[in-house]
């Protein structure tokens, strides 16, 4: 896991620099630009279907617990 954290933080890097040289100029175009983003990575674990699955993944013996417990969308 922190592997994962760390190749996370390091490939979040470029991304802030360049949002940081364009967030003066092109703001509005820039916000719109992030909610499409959002919308496309996220709608899967809004739905469940990445979320769910994962939490029964991580929790193989408490899989009915999980499937309750994890409802996002309701």
């Amino acid at each position: 896991m922190d592997l994962v954290l760390l190749v996370f933080g390091i490939a979040s890097l470029p991304g802030l620099v360049v949002s940081g040289l364009l967030v003066d100029r092109t703001l509005r175009t820039m916000v719109y630009l992030a909610v499409a983003l959002w919308g496309v990575t996220f709608g899967g674990m809004v739905g469940g279907v990445l979320l769910e699955s994962a939490g029964a993944d991580f929790r193989k013996s408490q899989r009915d617990t999980c499937s309750v417990t994890v409802r996002p969308g309701v």
